[in-house]
């Protein structure tokens, strides 16, 4: 009976999953102008496309799974495919152009204003954001931008150039630590468990869309990047014990916090998976000691994730003399989280 029960959980995940892999080979949901969302039937030639691309990725995995136990340098093979992941992406960036606009724009600017040192200056003549409202009360109302241009700031700095050419190259090479942290967490995770190492790899390397965004300059593939990194580094240290990997892990996600602010998810499931550590029976049972470290592992962690993004998101608005108060609430995001909008209620 417990064994019945205990494959029940998976049952319904395997028919979720399916349910949701059936969909997105069935169906086509574009964003049309307005944000509203538009369901198109994918043609039998799509269709077949898909299919036979998900079954080349599964047999290319089966072969490198099955070749690289013959091969002495595993790491060289998946070197290699990390530089052509990077020269294929860099190559991309000189194809495809597509102007800034929006957030990625204010942000791009806010950053070259602190490079040049006339943010003032900038903040008081500019006019045009959303095509009714001034930068002030633009920033007022997101204030995290200031931690993305600050961080630009820095690159711009370190390069001597604010060509935007460079935000993208760091997405490249973002996309590609991305990869190896993937199979980094993946070799991790499999001291414990089964893991598949190299379908996790290659499903990352074919992933076309983070590929193709690595010319969208903002903070989502940094964000995204660090964020992985730093789950890696947390998993490291609690197989190893050792609190470098815990502070390395709180450095990484505080970047990953200053460069895009939904970052945040990883910081709630790292702290849950703290906990459940904690909690968790092991052979050896866990001393005092070892919960008390934990305990404040989990505090410093917080700590040092905020602080910096704090620091210098206050460090602006004071600079500037903006109204903190006026920031758009936390529940406000929530609230957007949770509201059904027009793209949701047309796809019912």
């Amino acid at each position: 009976m417990n064994k019945i029960l205990n494959k029940i959980p998976w049952a319904i995940a395997i028919v979720l999953l399916a349910f949701v892999l059936i969909l997105n080979i069935i169906y086509t949901v574009g964003i049309a102008e307005g944000e509203h969302a538009v369901v198109n039937n994918n043609s039998i030639t799509t269709i077949t496309i898909t299919i036979l691309i998900v079954c080349a990725i599964l047999g290319i995995c089966q072969i490198l799974k099955k070749g690289l136990h013959k091969v002495k340098d595993k790491y060289f093979i998946f070197g290699a495919l990390i530089v052509i992941y990077i020269i294929v992406q860099l190559l991309w960036i000189n194809y495809a152009y597509i102007p800034l606009s929006a957030d990625q724009k204010y942000a791009y600017e806010i950053a070259v204003s602190m490079k040049d040192g006339n943010m003032q200056e900038f903040m008081e003549n500019y006019n045009d954001v959303y095509g009714n409202i001034s930068m002030k009360t633009y920033l007022e109302c997101y204030p995290q931008q200031f931690t993305l241009a600050f961080i630009w700031n820095i690159l711009f700095r370190i390069f001597n150039s604010t060509n935007i050419a460079i935000l993208m190259q760091v997405n490249v090479f973002c996309n590609a630590i991305t990869v190896i942290s993937t199979f980094l967490i993946c070799k991790e995770l499999s001291k414990k468990y089964k893991v598949n190492k190299y379908l996790a790899v290659i499903l990352t390397l074919t992933f076309l869309p983070i590929s193709l965004l690595c010319i969208f300059a903002y903070g989502d593939i940094p964000g995204l990047t660090f964020s992985m990194l730093g789950t890696y580094l947390i998993i490291k240290y609690v197989n190893d014990k050792k609190i470098r990997y815990a502070i390395l892990s709180a450095l990484s996600l505080s970047l990953a916090c200053m460069v895009r602010t939904n970052s945040l998810i990883f910081i709630i499931a790292i702290l849950i998976y703290l906990f459940l550590d904690m909690i968790q029976k092991e052979e050896t049972k866990k001393t005092a000691k070892d919960i008390i470290t934990k305990i404040v592992v989990a505090m410093g962690l917080v700590i040092i994730v905020f602080l910096p993004t704090s620091i210098v998101k206050n460090y602006y608005l004071n600079k500037s003399n903006l109204n903190k108060a006026n920031g758009f609430p936390v529940n406000g995001w929530m609230c957007m989280g949770m509201f059904e909008g027009e793209c949701t209620s047309r796809l019912v």
